[in-house]
């Protein structure tokens, strides 16, 4: 028999596989294009989230307008009023409903809390001013910490996060027109430095910078200062000429009688004056930069090489514990890259570029010390030695 005639004739089935074919070059471009707009998009969420944008929470002179009678309470959802809500189950009045009466002042009874307030008022915020024609109506409000989101919802936790004491709320009236008003919101803070604080956390990047009280700066609608212990907000309703330059005038009556204190702390800033960008100082007490360790920490923006940058100083207990921040900070920062060495004098100054910033970290002594965000390496490793050599 002839075998291989006879195989030849016989068909036996092959088994064939399926194999994937390899990804066209158009597939992996496109592929390689969504990884990048999806890595951008979370980048850009991560930047966002740790910076503060100080425009976030300013007022709109519209708003105010539409500005309820204190009595009504505030709108929330459902319809019902927070003034409602405040009664306790058992239907009695609740304790911070019996506070909201104290708001108003009352001229039966000058020992209550609408009295204390008055007589406050009339000690810092005057009922009338001389050459003005707007004039104080005589109902004020005084806000506590437990009671602070009914004047600011939204802002509290700002406020809160620096040494938030009280705050006294007024409004002035145009004569001939009742419609146009100014509202003044006096903040005690505490200390100095937390007045300072909150002032420069709110300030906008490039401010119109004013000559009232220890600092300020002016707006179409208003004037912003901090004196003292306190931080004061004097907002109009409106834009006109007219209402903005009262409202200056307004703000700097007040400056001139809220009291000077004796705790210079805030206005000695341990960052070097060189190159420093005019009314950019400022003082985080905490999580600075999104980094919960970073805790009341000295910031300032400077101008080097013709490019801004944020330069930040933080004192410490010891300069292990500075050692530590910075490690803290590497370590916080490594899903981005490795911190590298750029110099050791006059500091060990470490350098990591990440999506197209530059981020410095130093310790000398108990002071830790960087810049956040550049967007060029050489200025800011300059600005670090600046930082470094000024520490103390």
């Amino acid at each position: 028999m002839d075998w291989k005639n006879l195989t030849k004739k016989i068909k036996i089935p092959q088994r064939k596989y399926l194999r994937p074919q390899p990804p066209s070059s158009t597939e992996k471009m496109l592929g390689g294009v969504i990884l990048i707009i999806v890595i951008g998009v979370a980048v850009a969420i991560y930047m966002s989230g740790r910076r503060y944008n100080p425009d976030l929470f300013r007022l709109d002179p519209e708003l105010l307008k539409n500005t309820k009678d204190p009595k009504e309470g505030v709108q929330v959802a459902g319809g019902e009023r927070r003034g409602n809500r405040r009664a306790s189950l058992d239907g009695e009045p609740s304790a911070e409903m019996a506070s909201t009466a104290s708001y108003e002042t009352t001229n039966n009874s000058e020992a209550s809390a609408g009295g204390a307030a008055n007589k406050e008022a009339e000690q810092f915020i005057p009922a009338e001013i001389t050459g003005l024609t707007w004039k104080r109506k005589a109902q004020l409000e005084k806000f506590t910490t437990e009671n602070l989101y009914d004047k600011v919802d939204g802002r509290e936790n700002l406020y809160k996060s620096f040494e938030f004491q009280s705050l006294l709320a007024a409004d002035y009236n145009f004569n001939t027109d009742p419609n146009r008003f100014i509202q003044v919101e006096l903040y005690d803070m505490t200390s100095p430095k937390s007045a300072l604080g909150v002032f420069s956390a709110e300030r906008p990047s490039h401010p119109n910078a004013a000559k009232i009280g220890n600092d300020a700066y002016t707006e179409t609608n208003g004037a912003f200062f901090w004196k003292g212990k306190y931080y004061v907000r004097v907002i109009g309703s409106d834009n006109e000429k007219s209402t903005e330059e009262a409202a200056i005038k307004i703000a700097n009556t007040i400056a001139e009688k809220l009291p000077e204190s004796k705790d210079t702390s805030a206005t000695e800033n341990p960052l070097p004056k060189e190159n420093q960008v005019a009314n950019s100082f400022s003082i985080i007490p905490d999580s600075a930069f999104g980094q919960a360790f970073l805790r009341n920490v000295y910031s300032a923006r400077y101008k080097i090489d013709n490019l801004e940058l944020t330069a930040f100083l933080m004192t410490n207990d010891s300069p292990d514990k500075a050692k530590s921040i910075v490690k803290q900070y590497q370590d916080s920062m490594a899903s981005f890259g490795k911190f590298n060495l750029a110099t050791s004098d006059p500091a060990e100054i470490y350098h990591l570029e990440a999506f197209g910033s530059h981020y410095i970290i130093f310790a000398k002594g108990n002071i830790v010390g960087g810049i956040m965000e550049a967007d060029k390496k050489d200025p800011a490793i300059k600005l670090a030695k600046l930082l470094a050599t000024n520490a103390k």
